[in-house]
C-alpha cells in the first residue's frame, strides 16, 4: 500500500501526475491498435494463388489458427458500497489480450490480458489533511489477467466462447481537496489478487475477430488512508471486441 498527499501548487503535480496516467493509457492503447493494423496488413498481403498458380482453397474460419490477439473497448459498472465507493458517475475501460490454443486442445486456450479502467463518483469519502473535499473521487485499476478459455466451435464464421482465471490488480483511489486555500489530491493504493470470468459471442470476418463480450471482476481492496476497508472493487464489463486470429 502506498499513500500520500499531493500538492498542486508549483505546476499542478498531481494533475500533471493524472495526465501522465491517461498517457500511458493513451500510448499502449495506440501501441495495439498499431499491431492489429500491421498484423491485418500481413495478412491481406498474402498473395491469392498458390506458387503453382493454383486457386488457394478456402477453409472455414479458425481453421489452422492457433493465436487470437483481441482488444475491448467498453463500460464497467462498479460496485456500489454505502459509505465509501458510492454514486459512481462514468469512466472509461479498455483492455487487450492474446489466446494460445492449447496443444492437442481444440477447444481450449491460454489467455493473457492487461485491462485499464478508470471510475469517477460524484459522492466522497473523509480524507485526512484537508479542512475541504470536492466533489470529485477517482478509482483507477490496472490488471495482468491470465486464464484459461474455451470456444465451440473450434473453426466456423460463428462461435462463443468463455474465460475464467486469476490476476494481479493495481487500484489507486484518489481524493482532490484543499487546506488552508492550497488545493491538493490524496491517494491511497492497493495491489491485490483477483479472479475474473466472463465470456462472448464472436463472428470471423477474414482475419478480422468482431464480438461482444461479459466480464466478471471478482475483487476487494483496503484504502486504509480514508478508513475503507475490504471494499468490493470488482463490477461487472460489457463491450466490444476486435481482434485477428493468425
Amino acid at each position: 500500500m502506498r499513500t500520500g498527499f499531493l500538492p498542486l501548487w508549483f505546476g499542478t503535480s498531481a494533475r500533471l501526475n493524472e495526465k501522465r496516467n491517461h498517457l500511458i493509457r493513451l500510448v499502449v492503447l495506440t501501441v495495439l491498435l498499431m499491431i492489429h493494423l500491421l498484423a491485418a496488413d500481413v495478412y491481406a498481403a498474402q498473395p491469392l494463388v498458390n506458387v503453382d498458380g493454383e486457386e488457394k482453397v478456402s477453409h472455414p474460419a479458425h481453421e489452422g489458427k492457433r493465436f487470437w490477439s483481441r482488444l475491448y473497448f467498453g463500460s464497467f459498472d462498479g460496485e456500489e458500497n454505502l459509505g465509501k465507493l458510492e454514486n459512481e458517475s462514468g469512466g472509461f475501460t479498455f483492455g487487450g489480450g492474446i489466446s494460445v490454443k492449447l496443444p492437442k486442445r481444440k477447444h481450449f486456450s491460454f489467455d493473457l490480458e492487461f485491462w485499464m479502467t478508470e471510475r469517477d463518483y460524484d459522492t466522497t469519502i473523509p480524507a485526512p489533511m484537508f479542512s475541504v473535499i470536492d466533489e470529485r473521487m477517482t478509482l483507477s485499476t490496472d490488471a495482468l489477467l491470465i486464464g484459461v478459455g474455451g470456444f465451440y466451435p473450434p473453426a466456423g464464421r460463428f462461435r462463443v466462447h468463455g474465460t475464467a482465471g486469476i490476476g494481479l490488480y493495481k487500484s489507486v483511489l484518489s481524493v482532490w481537496g484543499s487546506t488552508l486555500g492550497l488545493p491538493g489530491v490524496i491517494e491511497d493504493e492497493e495491489v491485490s489478487l483477483g479472479f475474473h470470468a466472463g465470456g462472448g459471442l464472436e463472428v470471423s470476418i477474414g482475419p478480422y475477430v468482431l464480438g461482444a463480450d461479459y466480464r466478471r471482476w471478482y475483487l476487494e481492496g483496503s484504502f486504509g488512508t480514508f478508513g475503507a476497508h475490504n471494499v468490493d472493487i470488482g463490477g461487472d464489463y460489457i463491450g466490444v471486441t476486435f481482434g485477428l486470429s493468425f
